[in-house]
């Protein structure tokens, strides 16, 4: 809903099968899915159409005992406001937690492979936030709302930060530099085990041209820490802004 839609994804022919997904924006095309969104109490039932993602993001934090797993924050707009009866309770399934103790952090330089050189012993906590830019459109002859399946899109962001041990100048000297420098940066998490290939559960985040653009310290139970947040940008060479990879046990997401 707010990176890609239409994803189709690849399985290992293993038993139990595991399945990889990988969900990157579509620059040119407006792939986007929406739903229709039922909500509040049993006795007084609403429903909103089109609903769609304006705002995205995903947030960790090692040191929160009360968040342990990694967490959704959504934003979202949809055309309308109606009453409605629930449908019926879909089956339910058994799901794995992404936890945010065990994340590892990636960064190389430009020019280099992504997933090349993990960061350790600094890490504390982070988030990345995606903003389609997408809003709805309405014409003179729509009435009471915006016009079905008229969607407008202005240039996908992608924006993140996050929190560091701040125990060497190696990472804060390069925001200083005069020339700016590209990151190369992935986020990773490995669930548990699905079949005996070995294939594991997996998240991973991939951003391809990542530019610090602020900084901030702080403390830490006395220890110095330093936020760096930046932004993500569209790299020529892998044609990608961002992807997300995810390998699970589903070969359908309905």
């Amino acid at each position: 809903m707010f990176l890609k839609g239409g994803v189709t994804p690849t399985g290992d022919s293993d038993t139990p099968e595991a399945f990889t997904w990988v969900f990157a924006p579509s620059p040119a095309s407006d792939d986007l899915k929406s739903i229709t969104l039922e909500f509040n109490e049993s006795g007084n039932p609403y429903e909103s159409g089109q609903v769609m993602v304006t705002q995205a993001t995903l947030r960790f934090d090692a040191d929160n005992d009360n968040e342990p797993a990694l967490m959704l924050d959504l934003q979202l707009m949809g055309r309308d406001w109606v009453t409605t009866t629930f449908t019926a309770a879909l089956t339910d399934r058994e799901t794995e937690p992404i936890t945010a103790r065990g994340m590892k952090l990636f960064v190389d330089d430009a020019g280099g492979t992504i997933g090349s050189t993990q960061i350790l012993g600094k890490l504390i906590s982070g988030s990345v936030t995606f903003n389609p830019n997408i809003h709805f459109k309405a014409f003179a002859e729509d009435e009471t709302g915006p016009a079905a399946n008229k969607v407008g899109r202005g240039e996908y962001q992608v924006d993140y930060q996050m929190v560091w041990e701040f125990d060497s100048d190696t990472e804060f000297a390069k925001y200083r530099n005069s020339i700016p420098q590209d990151r190369l940066i992935r986020l990773s998490r490995e669930g548990s085990e699905i079949n005996d290939a070995p294939t594991n559960k997996l998240f991973q985040l991939d951003i391809f041209r990542g530019l610090t653009n602020s900084w901030s310290r702080s403390d830490r139970e006395g220890n110095l820490t330093m936020t760096l947040g930046g932004s993500g940008f569209y790299s020529t060479d892998e044609a990608k802004l961002v992807e997300l990879t995810i390998v699970n046990a589903l070969g359908t997401l309905a």
